[in-house]
């Protein structure tokens, strides 16, 4: 559940208790700050849209999944390691009191992990990786469509040095990321 979408429904139905009641206790979570959502950027699909749950810690994550000695699998290392990044530039942003809200972007099957958005719109997008891959040409075309002036950087927790690639996509070491987000 941790940096997924939540469809409120579904999690209702799955533990056999209202919608309401589920949306109460995300809530609680939030007022206790323990968690926070990051909603979808375009503001007319919010009232339909599905919002991502981050907790604020990733060693709360794994206590929680009674899973704190076993290594993580590739997948959960990729929602850890975005639960991360997504606090760190929260952290940053409210510490360095940056005008900025952060989002996620999505159209059908494609998503971006994180849009930075200043007063004036977009200024920079994040997909956070893992591995060595990069963003899929078909994400990058329709984010480019959407947003032909927007940088869009692969924070990479493997890799240590920036590279751009050709199809304009720049891949940075994750620190290098936050840097680049403490600049604008």
């Amino acid at each position: 559940m941790n940096g997924e979408t939540i469809e409120f429904a579904s999690v209702a139905r799955d533990s056999s208790v209202p919608m309401s009641t589920v949306k109460e206790y995300f809530s609680i979570l939030e007022d206790t700050l323990l968690g926070d959502f990051l909603w979808p950027w375009d503001r007319s699909e919010r009232k339909k849209a599905r919002p991502k749950f981050y907790f604020f810690d990733c060693g709360v994550v794994r206590s929680l999944q009674n899973r704190l000695i076993d290594p993580p699998t590739p997948q959960e290392k990729g929602f850890l390691f975005e639960t991360f990044f997504y606090n760190e530039l929260k952290r940053l942003r409210d510490y360095h009191e940056k005008p900025y809200e952060l989002s996620f972007w999505r159209d059908g099957k494609h998503e971006i992990d994180i849009l930075v958005t200043g007063p004036r719109g977009p200024v920079m997008a994040f997909e956070c990786k893992t591995s060595t891959d990069t963003i899929s040409d078909a994400t990058r075309t329709a984010f480019r469509k959407r947003f032909p002036n927007v940088p869009l950087f692969v924070a990479s927790f493997k890799d240590e040095h920036s590279r751009k690639l050709d199809n304009g996509v720049v891949i940075l070491p994750w620190r290098q990321a936050l840097n680049i987000f403490l600049d604008v």
